[in-house]
C-alpha cells in the first residue's frame, strides 16, 4: 500500500484514506462519529513506502480529489448560486411549484423550474420553484445546504430545513 496505490484505486470516489499502513478506503461523504484529529495520530507508515503515512490503528488519513470533490458550481443551466437559505420559516422558502425524485441532481430542478425566476434543492431530493423568495427565509452559510444530491454524489441539494438557491441569469 502506498497513498498512490489508494488514490489510484479510489478514482471513482472525491475521498479516499488509508489506516493501518495497509488498508485502503474509498467514498463520498463523511460518515457520522468520526472527528478530525492531528496528523501525528496518522503515524503508521506504508506498507509499500515506509517514507509514507498510511493512517493506523483506527485513525484514516484522509485525501481528497480535488476534481471529484462534491460542491455546486456557480453557475448551473443558465442560473447563478444566489446562496444557502432557511425554510419552513413562517412557509416555503421557494412556494410556486415542487416535484421530489430519488434521483435528483441540479440540473434536473433547474429544467423542472425553467418557468420560475428562483430554484432550489432540499434534503437531497425535493425541488421548489418561485420568482421571489420568502420574507421569512434567511441566507446562511453555504457549508449548511451539505446534503449530497440524491441523483449525483458530486453535487449538494441542500439539507434538511436548508434549500440551496439559485437564481435565473
Amino acid at each position: 500500500m502506498t497513498l498512490e496505490k489508494c488514490a489510484a484505486f479510489c478514482t471513482a470516489w472525491p475521498y479516499f484514506g488509508t489506516e493501518y499502513g495497509r488498508e485502503c478506503y474509498c467514498g463520498y461523504a463523511f460518515t457520522p462519529g468520526g472527528s478530525p484529529v492531528s496528523l501525528e495520530s496518522c503515524s503508521f507508515p506504508c506498507a509499500g513506502d515506509n517514507s509514507q503515512k498510511c493512517g493506523a490503528g483506527g485513525f484514516l488519513s484522509l485525501y481528497m480529489h480535488p476534481a471529484k470533490a462534491p460542491g455546486n458550481a456557480a453557475v448551473v443551466a443558465g442560473s447563478s448560486k444566489f446562496g444557502c437559505a432557511t425554510d419552513n420559516r413562517g412557509g416555503r422558502a421557494l412556494g410556486a411549484a415542487t416535484t421530489a425524485s430519488d434521483s435528483m441532481t441540479l440540473e434536473m430542478c433547474a429544467a423542472f423550474c425553467s418557468a420560475w425566476g428562483f430554484w432550489g434543492v432540499e434534503y437531497g431530493r425535493e425541488c421548489y420553484c418561485g420568482n421571489e423568495l420568502n420574507a421569512n427565509a434567511v441566507l446562511v452559510a453555504d457549508e449548511e445546504c451539505d446534503m449530497l444530491c440524491a441523483g449525483s454524489n458530486l453535487e449538494f441539494c441542500g439539507a434538511g430545513d436548508r434549500l440551496m438557491v439559485y437564481q435565473k441569469q
